[in-house]
């Protein structure tokens, strides 16, 4: 067996069968990713926004949104499932998450940790975009209170 991941080719040696036919069966297999939030609260927050409950709106290729959630400070929350890399025309899997606003509380950063691509984040709009990698894709939200936030 010979395979070049580069070209995307594999070269087998195939006996010849008993009856003059020989199967040779060959998948392709689409990666998968894991879809995860995690919530940080700035350390000047800590006391207004330690116990409070996070919940998030995904939606997986423009899909149906669904909530994941509550989470709290230091937590993290797994989607339900897991998600092929590629669509079905062949595209990447675009993952939209949007953090549920909660009154006096804003966004002040979002960070993506995985092997996809992120694509664009907005604080104003509790929002992060990315193109699903194989593995985990983490997206961590962090907020404050009573930081103002010019949108």
């Amino acid at each position: 067996i010979a395979k070049n991941l580069a070209g995307k080719t594999i070269t087998v040696s195939v006996p010849y069968g008993a009856e003059g036919e020989t199967l040779v069966t060959f998948y392709n297999r689409i990666k998968r990713g894991i879809i995860k939030v995690c919530k940080t609260v700035q350390t000047g927050s800590l006391d207004a926004l330690g116990m409070t409950d996070f919940s998030f709106n995904v939606s997986v290729n423009n899909g149906q949104p669904f909530v994941v959630g509550p989470i709290k400070n230091g937590e993290c929350v797994l989607a339900p499932g897991d998600y092929p890399v590629l669509n079905s025309m062949g595209n990447p899997t675009t993952v939209f998450i949007q953090e549920q606003p909660v009154a006096g509380v804003v966004v002040t950063d979002i960070t993506y940790q995985g092997n996809g691509t992120n694509v664009a984040n907005t604080l104003c709009g509790r929002t992060t975009q990315y193109e699903l990698g194989a593995g985990v894709n983490i997206s961590t939200f962090v907020n404050a209170k009573g930081v103002p936030q010019q949108c």
